[in-house]
């Protein structure tokens, strides 16, 4: 009880902190159910709706007298029915939720696929401008994946969570933070245009952080050009942080053109790309009039774009028929226009079976264009990873500036911490001696051992990479991220 003279049993806001509390019970005036936050068909947007009367009675109902209430919390699991929650999708264009969504750690469970025709932002919360956070979307409990398909005939943008999220200005950003999603499947079957993302289809004027997808396959069997990342399908003006998706994404469309990463599909101006990987297959098999193909980002379209402690262990196939203008494939990244990397990783594999007359170019680490590996912040890829002979090699170290090496995979796994610092000449030592210190606190003049050491003091493998950001694990994993507390997390990544 907030203690603001309201009976309890119609206060909608009951803690007192401007956000109304729904649950999965629709037979109780108070308090309020998930659907109330639907919009009616003018697209105005209900603060509240009395389940017994059907009326918008917010009003002198609980909420504070200072600032009304600014948004909705849930206070249990809920269950949403998605042949009906179609209709009502929260957010449109000419209404957008801007409010605040807390799911306080609930979940949101699909009993039922979502299916549209008619809406351009199919997704949980549609077109949304506010701020959405703390749950988890998934399935009822025990069920098959559902699927979330769009057949709208036009531009579309497909999400899990949203459709379309865009802040009103650069300084007031959109956000979704601490956001699960798990086992639903995403496709288009119609559109020209198509943005699709395991969370968002489109994102600007935006914050990602604490975000993971799980579990979710991707796919698209129409459109002209398509926009498809396992997070966000194409995003401008827009920070992702500490966040991962396992989806996989697979492409069948004919006469298209394709942007497709394992995390964005597309980034354009002012992105930041941080502590975040993809670990989803991406499977081309189309005609196609051009295809950018990277295991983390597809299309990294502005030097404006800094992608720093990621990495994508994501396998990219060209399966055809036929790509009739060219193609880009990249580990990390299919198409860089002077993106900054630092810090990052890949490590997939590359194949192709596709019937290719076009330029075909690929690389471990970016498929093409100006890529910049700033010096001092080294980026490694595996040279052991399978890449096809029927691609133009675009050697990481030739095509960029700055410092990226390529290492075996058991290369890769060896450190248990940036490796091998450089000290100088020890007094035990002869003057013309030059070595370094391992790891173990040996002195080694071995030629294997010091690779990469120099009087500049760099390191052999993984240099200036920070064990705030990176746990190296045992001598037989890969560096993982540490950008949580939640050791299940970095465990998830060996």
């Amino acid at each position: 009880d907030d203690n603001d003279s309201i009976d309890d049993l119609t206060d909608i806001d009951d803690d007192g902190d401007g956000l109304i509390e729904l649950d999965n019970d629709d037979s109780t005036i108070n308090p309020g159910t998930i659907a109330n936050i639907h919009r009616d068909p003018a697209g105005t947007l209900y603060w509240y709706v009395d389940p017994v009367t059907g009326m918008n009675s917010a009003t002198n109902l609980g909420c504070p007298t200072s600032s009304g209430c600014i948004g909705y919390e849930l206070i249990e699991d809920v269950t949403v029915d998605g042949a009906s929650w179609k209709d009502n999708i929260p957010g449109s264009s000419s209404k957008p939720f801007s409010a605040i969504f807390d799911g306080n750690g609930h979940r949101i469970r699909l009993s039922s696929s979502l299916d549209g025709s008619g809406e351009q932002y199919l997704s949980l919360f549609g077109y949304v401008s506010g701020i959405l956070k703390n749950f988890t979307l998934t399935v009822t409990d025990n069920s098959a994946a559902i699927t979330v398909t769009s057949s709208y005939t036009g531009e579309t943008r497909i999400g899990a969570v949203a459709g379309y999220l865009e802040g009103t200005s650069s300084t007031n950003l959109a956000m979704i933070t601490n956001v699960q999603v798990i086992g639903l499947n995403l496709a288009t079957t119609a559109g020209t245009t198509i943005y699709i993302g395991g969370l968002v289809g489109y994102a600007e004027d935006a914050i990602i952080e604490n975000v993971q997808v799980i579990d979710i396959d991707l796919s698209t069997t129409a459109g002209t050009n398509i926009y498809i990342g396992g997070l966000v399908g194409s995003m401008i003006n827009t920070t992702v942080k500490n966040s991962y998706s396992t989806a996989n994404l697979a492409l069948s469309a004919s006469n298209l053109s394709a942007r497709a990463g394992g995390l964005v599909g597309f980034s354009g101006n002012n992105i930041t790309i941080d502590n975040s990987y993809a670990t989803g297959d991406i499977v081309s098999s189309f005609s196609s009039n051009g295809n950018y193909l990277g295991g983390l980002v597809g299309f990294a379209a502005s030097e404006s774009t800094i992608i720093s402690n990621c990495y994508a262990r994501a396998n990219l196939s060209s399966a055809g028929p036929s790509i009739t203008y060219f193609e880009r494939i990249g580990g990390l990244i299919g198409y860089s226009n002077s993106a900054k990397v630092y810090y990052s990783y890949a490590t997939g594999n590359i194949t192709d079976t596709s019937t290719i007359t076009a330029s075909k170019e690929a690389s471990h680490l970016i498929g093409g264009g100006d890529p910049v590996y700033s010096s001092n912040d080294y980026s490694y890829y595996n040279v052991e990873s399978e890449f096809p002979t029927t691609y133009t090699l675009i050697s990481p170290s030739a095509s960029g500036t700055g410092d990226v090496f390529g290492y075996t995979l058991t290369e890769l796994k060896t450190p248990i911490a940036p490796d091998y610092t450089f000290v100088g000449v020890p007094s035990t030592a002869t003057d013309t001696e030059i070595g370094c210190i391992a790891r173990n606190g040996t002195w080694s003049t071995s030629p294997d051992t010091c690779t990469g050491a120099t009087a500049s003091g760099s390191y052999a493998l993984y240099t200036n990479w920070s064990t705030d950001n990176w746990d190296f694990g045992t001598s037989s994993q890969l560096p993982a991220l540490k950008y949580t507390d939640r050791d299940e997390l970095i465990s998830g990544q060996r």
